[in-house]
């Protein structure tokens, strides 16, 4: 376990911080995509954008909730 505590702590470090800004970005280029495709149906639109932030915030409480059982962990152990 003491081998990916150093990487554990490095991918909290680097995600809490940037997770969201990485989440507008990807959906920015999801628009930008969508836009240059020229959708005439907005009703498809609207689902995929529910789509998209539906899994976003999925992958969001995925996330928080590892690193928080990771913590629970760790001061279980010590």
């Amino acid at each position: 376990m003491s081998e990916l505590e150093p990487l554990m702590s490095i991918i909290i470090l680097l995600y809490l911080p940037f997770g969201s800004f990485l989440l507008a970005t990807v959906s920015f280029i999801i628009g930008l995509f969508l836009k240059f495709k020229k959708l005439k149906s907005y009703k498809k639109l609207f689902v995929m954008g529910r789509v998209f932030f539906a899994i976003s915030i999925i992958v969001h409480f995925t996330f928080y909730f590892a690193v928080m059982f990771y913590g629970i962990g760790l001061g279980m152990s010590e």
